[in-house]
């Protein structure tokens, strides 16, 4: 279980400004209205997720085992016996609401906000500053009131096998299909069907991919002497 909150965060840690008892939890993965520095435990939970985040940016790439120790104990669900490989500067909010398949690449400054639950599928290729953004706040401004207004969160769904180009923006709400590949820059707004190539702000689909490559697709991908590389 994570640590309570500690004090010298963004985030309350003063009792007499927490909610009643009760978790705001519930609200917040079911997309409802709910305020996050006013409950506990989402404090504690994003205050312990910011620790391991922090460890993990400062640990060496090669230092493979300590890495994988913490991301363990980051992510919700994830597979230990083929890990996600994160290049340094990663951010997530808290880490607990977000599975990771096997054999995953983020490259560097990869954001995740899973104020809504994260599901990234295997063999997925994040590239730079890609970002799942499952947070979202009121449109008008007296109902955001500044920092002390109520936030929403929503779910983020990456299929197996997607690649997503430097700089994707991926908002709440969407899932993205089985296969696809996102243009670098892109601001996926809705959800992207399975072997589709999308780009654009807001992404629009380009083209649809075959479900499987061809023989010709194969042969000009293979490297020779590294059979293990073949699709």
């Amino acid at each position: 279980a994570p640590p309570p909150a500690s004090g010298g965060t963004f985030f309350s840690s003063n009792p007499a400004r927490m909610l009643p008892a009760g978790s705001q939890q519930p609200r917040m993965l079911a997309g409802l209205p709910y305020v996050q520095d006013r409950d506990a435990i989402l404090v504690a939970q994003r205050v312990h997720a910011r620790k391991l985040v922090s460890q993990l940016n400062s640990t060496p790439m090669d230092q493979v085992e300590e890495r994988v120790a913490m991301m363990k104990e980051l992510f919700g669900d994830m597979d230990p016996a083929s890990p996600p490989w994160i290049e340094h500067g990663f951010h997530i909010d808290f880490g607990c609401y977000t599975s990771i398949g096997s054999d995953v690449y983020m490259n560097s400054n990869c954001t995740i906000l899973d104020c809504g639950r994260v599901r990234i599928g295997s063999r997925c290729l994040f590239a730079t500053n890609v970002q799942l953004l499952g947070a979202t706040h009121p449109v008008h401004y007296e109902l955001r009131n500044g920092t002390k207004g109520p936030e929403m969160g929503a779910e983020v769904t990456i299929g197996d096998d997607c690649w997503l180009g430097s700089g994707a923006l991926i908002l709440g709400g969407v899932t993205i299909g089985k296969g696809c590949v996102v243009g670098a820059g892109s601001v996926v707004t809705k959800s992207i069907p399975p072997f589709s190539v999308v780009a654009g702000n807001p992404a629009r689909v380009l083209r649809t991919l075959a479900e499987h490559a061809t023989p010709e697709e194969i042969a000009a991908h293979t490297v020779p002497g590294l059979a293990d590389v073949a699709p």
